[in-house]
């Protein structure tokens, strides 16, 4: 499958979802989870997010070069997991081409604070479960797959690569 076409794929599992838990690894070592909103999907494929971040802390932004996003639509049966490279944006123009207001509650001082900064996230690798989309249908899969100790009608699961790996 082409780049194009992963893209896609992703975008239709992914459906329009806005908000994501983005996972990071954080000073300590721990991964760290969150929900999250997603400002903006570019053509390339990176999601865009707010997040607070002191200017000038090498530290900070490292938490962020590898991160995982997790949507999930239980009405669906849909869920993907998104691993992928983060980097921590400054711009500010670009801050404010993208500033809304449900953001002012975390960053009061709008779109000019100083802890506030843009998390470019380019996605690398996807993995995804999409399943009956009937709560009536799951449950009947479910219980086939209980009876035959096997997995039954449960849907599709899939991995799509996105982007090359890191160069070492």
């Amino acid at each position: 499958m082409d780049p194009n076409q992963d893209i896609e794929r992703l975008d239709a599992l992914i459906d329009g979802e806005r908000v994501t838990m983005l996972s990071r690894w954080t000073r300590d070592g721990l991964l760290h989870s969150k929900p999250m909103s997603v400002l903006r999907r570019d053509p390339e494929g990176s999601f865009w997010f707010f997040i607070q971040s002191a200017p000038g802390d090498a530290e900070d932004e490292a938490q962020y070069r590898q991160c995982n996003l997790a949507f999930s639509q239980t009405d669906k049966g849909r869920h993907v997991s998104i691993a992928g490279r983060g980097r921590v944006v400054r711009d500010r123009e670009l801050i404010h081409s993208m500033w809304t207001a449900a953001a002012k509650p975390w960053f009061p001082e709008g779109p000019d604070a100083q802890d506030l900064a843009l998390l470019q996230v380019v996605p690398v690798h996807a993995e995804y479960w999409d399943g009956p989309s009937n709560i009536v249908s799951r449950a009947l899969a479910m219980a086939a797959s209980i009876t035959a100790g096997r997995p039954i009608g449960l849907g599709e699961h899939g991995e799509v690569d996105l982007a090359p790996p890191p160069r070492t």
